[in-house]
């Protein structure tokens, strides 16, 4: 016979073991669809017929919302780029149902639960700002026969501008966490700009960011093109601009909407209205959206400008990309 510590240690496996085996699955069939099955569910869930979107019924790996829609459309821009209002703008449209926007690199059981997959009706889609494994990109594109890339960029010195008032840096601020956000936004000034780029960094190039220069360094726009376009194919890229956008919203978001298959949509006012700049992160302002973004700042010094151009060797820049996308960059920036 057992002891009464063999009996307990017996009586704690079976508890683990009845955890595991039980208790887990039925949790993850609550919410998700794990990981590992979430390509073999959908292909062998039932499909969602006289429906655009791809929508399976996964009821038997899920008890709450039973639909799993996949996007449509990615929106592939960066931080502090213009993806907010060109998300905002996109969702507008009474075909684009939309719901969080920054899904990030969340795997896709994760992701597809954030979709509102429920609330698409048979003529809906629905997209959002998430940039998944590519084995996951591949998936999504063979299943939705051309899924599609919105790619904005941003003038690529009023993008260091605009982070170096955005974000803070523990070499500007005492207290600063990691990817957090200026507090105090009396630190900042076009002049206070000038004597970091002029004197903290010295050697900033766009392939170089030295070590004691608080500035961030810029996105390589090229790489970033040429890696969706690989994986998405050109054709299924969208490529705009941030200064466009806020320029003739009506006329890019027609361009996407046609891009999207979409119904045309809005008329010039829809895409007028004051965007909210930083309603939690750092400055809290609104900014007439035709005034461009980040119009509750003040200007980055002419003399700055021409520096940090030259540092960044912004017209070759500006040509290299240009040939790669078949855009006139030099007409926005």
């Amino acid at each position: 016979m057992l002891n009464e510590k063999e009996s307990m240690e017996m009586k704690s496996f079976a508890m683990i073991f009845f955890f595991i085996a039980f208790v887990v699955p039925l949790h993850l069939a609550d919410d998700v669809v794990p990981l590992p099955y979430f390509h073999d569910v959908l292909f062998h869930s039932q499909r969602y017929l006289n429906m655009r979107s791809e929508c399976f019924d996964t009821s038997t790996r899920r008890r709450n919302c039973r639909k799993i829609c996949l996007p449509a459309f990615l929106i592939l821009g960066i931080a502090k780029g213009g993806t907010s209002a060109l998300f905002k703008f996109i969702c507008k449209h009474p075909n684009v149902v939309c719901g969080k926007k920054e899904l990030g690199t969340l795997s896709p059981d994760k992701a597809l639960g954030k979709f509102p997959s429920c609330k698409l009706k048979h003529n809906d889609i629905t997209g959002a700002m998430w940039r998944p494994a590519e084995n996951t990109m591949q998936f999504l594109r063979q299943s939705q026969g051309g899924l599609k890339g919105i790619l904005i960029f941003r003038k690529p010195d009023e993008w260091i501008y605009s982070a170096y008032n955005f974000w803070c840096h523990s070499l500007l601020e005492k207290h600063c966490s990691r990817g957090g956000w200026v507090t105090n936004t009396m630190n900042r000034s076009p002049e206070h700009f000038h004597s970091v780029l002029t004197e903290m960094c010295v050697n900033l190039t766009m392939r170089y960011m030295p070590a004691q220069c608080p500035l961030r360094a810029p996105y390589s726009y090229v790489k970033i093109y040429r890696k969706w376009a690989t994986q998405l194919g050109k054709e299924n890229l969208f490529v705009t601009t941030t200064e466009r956008l806020f320029a003739d919203g009506l006329g890019v978001l027609s361009d996407i909407f046609e891009f999207l298959q979409l119904s045309p949509f809005g008329n010039k006012s829809t895409f007028l209205e004051a965007v909210n700049v930083n309603s939690h992160k750092g400055v809290n302002a609104l900014s007439d959206h035709d005034k461009g973004l980040g119009g509750t700042i003040k200007p980055m010094l002419p003399v700055s400008r021409r520096i940090l151009q030259r540092k960044i060797d912004y017209y070759n820049f500006i040509k290299e990309l240009s040939e790669l996308t078949g855009l006139n960059l030099s007409e926005w920036w």
